[in-house]
């Protein structure tokens, strides 16, 4: 099952993206951590399936791909602890990408601006890569220990379930994490100049400079506040209002909430400018 811990993320930042009512963004999200379960699982996948649906099986189909072919576990306890540890001691405030430079003692500016290279848990785990960690973590979440915090762009959180691990009071046994695969990496194709596209190139550079300045003021990645597939769409159809903002792709109720009124004040100046 190829998949990794950023595809958890912009799903779930989809699902809170979305239009629907709150009680059917929670169903949603319930049905993504239990996919996700069933994917990281290393018993009985007709246990856990049935299991969702609230019926019981004593596990050892003997028909599921973990069973015909045991899945390999690991005691990862110390690794588990140190994950936790470092998510706590960084105040969970902090997505994964922070954590693993954290552990993995790298004196990045952020780590540096938020003193985080004089915690205890910087640098302890830097014998393993970045790609342990981002197992760790993604196997972590898929048990339920930590919880990603979409309202603080994809943080990660303690849950009430990880204090019994950080005690000492049990241990975790974790899928082998296997060594990452290089790419090949394909000739870029040659995408079409924005020249040849129906929009605003004025208007273009000025929402590219508002994200860069929001994503900066947030500290998360840019393409987390807005993809360049929605500022292009803002370009070309120059909407106007807040109505207008809806129609856009990639702005739910929850960005046009918290940024509709920026980026409407970006439209109206560089439309004041154009037709002053």
């Amino acid at each position: 099952m190829a998949y990794g811990l950023q595809d958890v993320i912009i799903q779930k930042e989809m699902l809170l993206e979305g239009n629907q009512n709150p009680a059917r963004k929670l169903l949603e999200k319930q049905k993504l951590e239990a996919l996700l379960g069933l994917c990281e699982t290393t018993a009985c996948r007709r246990q856990v399936l049935l299991s969702y649906f609230k019926e019981e099986h004593s596990g050892g189909c003997q028909n599921c791909d973990t069973c015909l072919s045991p899945v390999a576990t690991f005691n990862a306890t110390e690794s588990a602890r140190q994950a936790l540890s470092c998510v706590y001691r960084t105040g969970q405030q902090f997505g994964v990408s922070h954590l693993v430079d954290v552990l993995s003692g790298k004196d990045t500016d952020k780590v540096i601006r938020f003193d985080h290279h004089r915690l205890s848990v910087f640098g302890i785990g830097k014998t393993h890569g970045a790609h342990h960690w981002q197992s760790i973590f993604r196997q972590l979440i898929s048990k339920g220990l930590l919880n990603i915090d979409m309202q603080r762009f994809g943080a990660l959180r303690l849950s009430s379930s990880c204090a019994p691990v950080l005690k000492g009071q049990c241990e975790v046994f974790l899928r082998p994490i296997s060594p990452r695969k290089k790419k090949l990496r394909k000739p870029a194709e040659k995408s079409a100049p924005l020249a040849s596209i129906s929009l605003n190139q004025t208007l273009f550079d000025a929402l590219k400079q508002m994200r860069l300045d929001l994503a900066q003021k947030m500290q998360v990645p840019p393409y987390v506040i807005f993809h360049d597939r929605t500022l292009l769409e803002i370009a070309q159809k120059n909407p106007l209002s807040i109505e207008a903002l809806k129609s856009i792709h990639g702005i739910g109720e929850h960005k046009l909430e918290k940024y509709g009124s920026t980026l409407l004040g970006v439209i109206g100046a560089q439309h004041a400018s154009h037709h002053g």
